[in-house]
């Protein structure tokens, strides 16, 4: 399995990944959402996140984990948190949801921490909803240490907050 951002080639996967999350009532990850451009363009957008994203946007990076040609799962990193919001964490993760219960979450969280310390960020947070306990198992999976709850306003969620140290 390899975490890598999207080309060009993988349109066909792509589409697939966003037709599978049409089975969650509740919940889609926002790399799952169906787009509302050409996949061309959608790489030009990621791109534009990557180094200069709109304000209030920060910049970030999505990464899909591939198995062998399709997508099983992905994580979206901000390289910093956002003063005006802090619902927002470092890292969002999801899974395919045929593919859950098999320990891709926390490979894939395990990953994507590598690359915030290759990049010398030494403390990220994770966020979760209160409903979401196989989220909270992989943030504690991977070193997550429980801060506080807190009601998000605009949704009325109760959400948790993990901070992971990644070390020196």
């Amino acid at each position: 399995m390899k975490l890598r951002e999207l080309t060009e080639k993988d349109e066909k996967a792509f589409g697939k990944w966003i037709d599978a999350w049409r089975v969650e009532k509740d919940y889609v990850v926002w790399q799952a959402k169906p787009i509302e451009t050409t996949f061309a363009e959608h790489l030009v957008e990621l791109e534009k996140f990557k180094n200069n994203p709109p304000t209030p946007r920060i910049p970030s990076t999505q990464y899909f984990l591939f198995e062998d040609d399709e997508i099983v799962a992905c994580a979206f990193c901000r390289w910093e948190l956002r003063k005006d919001d802090p619902f927002h964490s470092h890292i969002g993760y999801g899974v395919l949801p045929d593919r859950r219960g098999e320990g891709l979450a926390k490979y894939v969280l395990g990953l994507a921490l590598d690359l915030y310390r290759e990049r010398g960020i030494s403390r990220v947070l994770v966020t979760n909803d209160d409903w979401n306990a196989a989220s909270q198992r992989t943030a504690i999976a991977c070193g997550g240490v429980f801060e506080k709850e807190e009601i998000e306003p605009e949704t009325g969620d109760r959400v948790r907050f993990y901070w992971i140290d990644l070390g020196e």
